[in-house]
């Protein structure tokens, strides 16, 4: 804590300007304890916190624009990797020219009978009865806690060559308590 205080009395709006840009860059570096910091320095030298504002107002527009000019030049190439790298997939959208992934529902018939499935899904209960050719991606989808048969058929899949293999986090709970599509049919 020592470092970060003398850091600061140091290169106050430095510090702040650099934690704001990588934070809004998408780099995990905790931007608000800098500001905080840097303020609460300010405040007890008598000195104006604006300065300060305007720093950490000017590197989230320059992130922001970045992420902008970025997205403009690489486009799909971008969201595709930030997809990848992300730590909640399932809000990545399809991108043009993509297969939509498989989609297999274990649970069982009754219970589907019963609350309906995700539209286009494949019903299984044993990775024998999934399809066999692999796709790009597939999502597995059960009512269990924690996703438990979602994730051992997940993990069976993939020890069958199947890539991208996950379960669908928290399930088909989760699908229909967002206001998603649901097929009785």
């Amino acid at each position: 804590m020592d470092t970060l205080i003398h850091l600061i009395a140091v290169y106050g709006l430095l510090v702040v300007f650099v934690s704001v840009l990588l934070d809004q860059g998408g780099i995990p570096v905790p931007a608000y304890p800098p500001i905080i910091l840097t303020a609460a320095l300010a405040t007890d030298q008598g000195k104006s916190v604006w300065p300060i504002i305007l720093v950490a107002s000017l590197a989230a527009v320059i992130a922001d624009w970045l992420w902008y000019i970025g997205g403009r030049r690489l486009g799909a190439k971008l969201l595709r990797l930030m997809c990848r790298l992300s730590l909640s997939p399932d809000s990545c959208v399809l991108m043009d020219g993509e297969a939509p992934p498989l989609i297999l529902d274990v649970r069982s018939e009754p219970q589907r009978t019963q609350t309906g499935w995700i539209p286009g899904s494949v019903f299984v209960q044993t990775v024998a009865e999934a399809p066999l050719m692999p796709r790009e991606e597939v999502i597995v989808y059960c009512d269990c806690p924690n996703e438990a048969s979602a994730a051992v058929l997940a993990r069976a899949l993939n020890k069958r060559g199947f890539k991208r293999v996950r379960p669908l986090a928290g399930g088909f709970a989760a699908w229909k308590s967002d206001g998603q599509l649901v097929s009785f049919e």
